[in-house]
């Protein structure tokens, strides 16, 4: 039981750091214990999902533009691609090995 204890105490407190929940803090003062009640933030998924696609589309772009300004070789079945710099070190090492 401990374990899911921690668990879920990581996980609220990963939550927190995104402000998707919000806690209050409480002290028991018959057992003297602090005990935390905690609130989903609903309204701040739509901005959390934004922001994600946001990055994953600058990502992308990012990508894009790598790709566009980057000679590619192949091999003759294309299944493989790499760039001018990995394709000297694969051609050193094979003229070097035979």
């Amino acid at each position: 039981m401990g374990e899911d204890i921690n668990t879920t105490r990581s996980l609220l407190y990963k939550l927190h750091k995104v402000d998707l929940v919000s806690s209050n803090k409480r002290k028991d003062m018959q057992k003297g214990w602090y005990i935390y009640y905690w609130s989903f933030k609903k309204e701040r998924v739509k901005d959390i999902i934004r922001t994600l696609e946001i990055s994953r589309l600058e990502k992308s772009k990012e990508r894009l533009q790598k790709f566009n300004n980057t000679i590619y070789f192949c091999c003759d079945k294309l299944c493989v691609s790499v760039d001018f710099d990995q394709a000297a070190v694969l051609i050193s090492g094979a003229l070097s090995a035979g």
